[in-house]
Formats: structure tokens, C-alpha cells, sequence
């Protein structure tokens, strides 16, 4: 019974998924994110309780820090063209898009999305793919899927338990190619999201472009932070407060952590390990690092 209700769930959970991709991708022309960036300065667009529901908790994340912000698309379609093209924005491109880079500009009335000024675009890539977990997790517990694990890349969600056991979900070194972990983490009924600056980055000449792109300065954020994993019962928070993390900085991303009452591991460009207590005491960490209790 457990294999029929999870095949029934994993096709339900196929159509969902493509449906909320089709109306939040930014790269689609068609979709309710695209529609409202088209429309930008123009007029208002309906959109869809998902998306909806998505762009507003990306605004309250917004006042949780400034840093994140879903209308940072100019400044992220800026450095893709360039990167793609090996070559690094100018200043003065930079400076050009800024200025369109603000949350308070996204209107949200009823069931319609307005954004202020021509030219901005929003970009839910931070928070779509919990989001999609988070409904995924809720499908299959619908069907009484009692033992399961969801791998959205990067978003992990652990329902029940493996074969009678904790799942064992490895946590990736920043440091190392796709695959090679730091360690190796107990978990059950939780999302477990890692996000990291050695992701997705191109080399210019000895100087590393990643994707994570600060709003004030235009260019790929600099801190001392290279990868931040967040543990929740939520996904979409999980993954927000991974950008959120890694924007912030150590010192902040640790003060947020507390705040929230959310689980973490956080690796520095020194190769340190900040992780809090609960995490520690079920992680078993295979690398040399060294390691710090938070």
C-alpha cells in the first residue's frame, strides 16, 4: 500500500512542481514572474495564490534583511550575460541597474503584482525551490507516505525514517567538487538546505564570479562566509535564510540563526565550521576542519 500511495504522490508532485515552475520562473517569457516583469511600469498582473504567496514571504524575509531582495533580476541577468561571455560588468552598467533593485517597489493588491519602475525584474529563484519542497512534503503526507526522502539539489527534505534508521544526509564542502562532504548529518522529518558562493561561479584571470549578488555594492558579495546550510520544518525558510546567511556574513548569520530559532552549519573561507549545538550533536564530520559550537 505504502508503494502505490507513493507512486500516486510522486505523480501528483511531478504535476505540481511543473506547474509552480511554470508560473515562477523568471526565465520564461509566459510565466505569471515573467508576465510581471514584461509589465513592469505598465500595469498591474493577475497571478496565481503560489505565486502570490511566494513574492510575500519573499517580502517579509526582505524586512528580516534588506540584503535579500527578489527584485535583484537586473543586476543578476547583468552579471549572467557578462559571465557567459567571460567578461565582468562596468561600473557604470552596474550603477545603471541599481537603482532598480527594491523591494518596496513590488505592489501586491488582491491578486495582482505591480512593479513601480520599467526595467525591474523580479527573480524567486532564493525561494521558489523551498517552496516547491515544502508542497511536495505535503503531498506525500497526504497519501500517508510515512518514509521518504525529497532532493530538490540543494533542498533536501527527510520524512520518516530509512529502512528503520535516521537518513543520512551528507553536507557538501565548499571546497571540494560536487558530491564530497564535510560530513554526514542524522535527520528525520526536516528540511535541510545548503546553499554556497562555489556553486555556480565563473574564474576571470585568478579572480572567482559567484552568483550571489550583493544589492548595495552590484558586484558578487565578499564576506568571510563560503557556505551556509540551514535545518527547518519549513523548506522555503530553510532556503531563504541560506541566501540570507551567506549575504549577511558570520557574525549576523549566527545572530539570525538564534533569532529564528533555526539549526545551522556555516563554513568559512578559512575553512571553519560554525554549527549550532543540536546539529553537532548528530553530525559526524569527516574533514579536518575545525570546528565551533554556536
Amino acid at each position: 500500500m505504502q508503494n502505490f500511495s507513493g507512486r500516486i504522490a510522486s505523480e501528483f508532485i511531478f504535476r505540481r512542481v511543473l506547474s509552480i515552475d511554470k508560473r515562477m520562473s523568471a526565465f520564461r517569457e509566459d510565466s505569471e514572474v515573467g508576465l510581471i516583469n514584461k509589465n513592469a511600469g505598465i500595469k498591474e498582473v493577475l497571478v496565481s495564490s503560489d505565486t502570490k504567496y511566494v513574492i510575500n514571504r519573499a517580502l517579509e524575509f526582505n524586512k528580516i534583511s534588506n540584503k535579500f531582495d527578489i527584485t535583484i533580476g537586473p543586476l543578476s541577468l547583468l552579471w549572467k550575460k557578462k559571465l557567459k561571455n567571460n567578461e565582468v560588468p562596468s561600473k557604470e552598467e552596474i550603477e545603471n541597474v541599481k537603482s532598480l533593485v527594491d523591494s518596496r517597489d513590488v505592489v501586491v493588491k488582491h491578486d495582482f503584482v505591480f512593479l513601480k519602475k520599467k526595467g525591474q525584474k523580479i527573480d524567486l529563484g532564493s525561494i521558489a525551490k523551498g517552496y516547491a519542497t515544502d508542497i511536495s512534503k505535503d503531498i506525500l503526507k497526504a497519501f500517508s507516505v510515512k518514509n521518504a526522502l525529497l532532493d530538490f539539489g540543494g533542498n533536501i527534505y527527510t520524512i520518516g525514517k530509512n529502512k528503520g534508521k535516521h537518513w543520512s544526509i551528507g553536507i557538501q564542502n565548499p571546497f571540494s567538487d560536487r558530491g564530497e562532504i564535510l560530513g554526514i548529518l542524522s535527520s528525520t522529518d526536516e528540511s535541510i538546505v545548503t546553499s554556497g558562493i562555489n556553486e555556480r561561479y565563473t574564474k576571470i584571470g585568478d579572480k572567482i564570479y559567484h552568483h550571489i549578488i550583493d544589492k548595495y555594492t552590484g558586484y558578487p558579495v565578499e564576506n568571510e562566509v563560503s557556505s551556509a546550510t540551514i535545518v527547518s520544518k519549513s523548506s522555503i525558510d530553510a532556503d531563504a535564510f541560506a541566501t540570507i546567511v551567506l549575504l549577511e556574513g558570520l557574525k549576523q548569520g549566527v545572530k539570525l540563526i538564534h533569532q529564528f530559532n533555526l539549526e545551522g552549519i556555516i563554513v568559512t573561507k578559512e575553512k571553519d565550521i560554525f554549527i549550532t549545538k543540536s546539529l553537532y550533536d548528530r553530525f559526524n564530520c569527516i574533514c579536518d576542519y575545525k570546528i565551533f559550537v554556536i
